[in-house]
């Protein structure tokens, strides 16, 4: 083939798989047609450039509710267990426990 078929098979096939995606977004919502973006890809961009300014995604906190794991872990603590023998019982590495420990703020009075 020359480069110039080539070329021209290039831009048929580009055009069809253009109408192609147009059609498979019309039936499946889910699609998304590579030239133009939706709402939420633009609300996540506008959020993460907030985040990025301030310094990055925001921690967790203090004021964040408790998963199930993390009030398993809070009682733990309470009870003077340390992070090596509640990673034992809850099969967890002891670094996963520390990163929830940080993550809550725990021990807390909840």
């Amino acid at each position: 083939m020359s480069q110039f078929q080539i070329n021209k098979y290039q831009d048929a096939y580009c055009k069809a798989w253009e109408a192609q995606n147009k059609i498979d977004a019309k039936i499946n919502k889910m699609v998304i047609v590579p030239s133009h973006r939706s709402a939420p890809a633009i609300r996540d961009l506008q959020v993460a450039k907030k985040n990025g300014s301030l310094g990055g995604r925001p921690r967790t906190g203090n004021n964040a509710p408790l998963s199930e794991r993390a009030k398993v872990i809070n009682n733990m603590i309470k009870y003077d267990l340390t992070t090596a023998s509640i990673a034992g019982m809850l099969e967890l590495t002891e670094k996963s426990v520390k990163g929830i420990i940080t993550r809550y703020g725990l021990p807390r009075d909840e």
